[in-house]
């Protein structure tokens, strides 16, 4: 059986209906394939590495390090993020033609 690898970026709030049905969400629609899912919840501000202040090389470098690992990558609902830099670094990530792993659900109709 495939398993898919899923990164969600966003700060996870367990109080948050999204946040929390999100991972069933993921499970339910790869279980419809034949697949299983395994979700990480990937907090804006892990994914510039080291930290904002230490990450001035490129921002997609040190989105790439973080993120590079997963088959897909969800942008979470819920904003005020921790990093906003973190969660634009990892949708410049994710959308760059050489990624394009990006599915944002609040902007259901962006494209990569």
């Amino acid at each position: 059986m495939r398993v898919l690898r899923i990164g969600v970026v966003g700060d996870y709030q367990p109080g948050n209906e999204t946040h929390t049905a999100t991972a069933a969400a993921v499970e339910h629609a790869a279980a419809s394939r034949g697949w299983a899912a395994e979700v990480t919840w990937i907090p804006t501000r892990a994914v510039m590495g080291a930290g904002e202040a230490e990450a001035e090389d490129a921002p997609e470098g040190a989105a790439a390090r973080t993120l590079a690992g997963f088959d897909a990558l969800w942008i979470a609902p819920g904003s005020p993020y921790q990093s906003m830099r973190g969660a634009l670094a990892a949708i410049t990530y994710a959308r760059a033609p050489t990624t394009c792993r990006c599915s944002a659900p609040a902007a259901a109709s962006s494209t990569c």
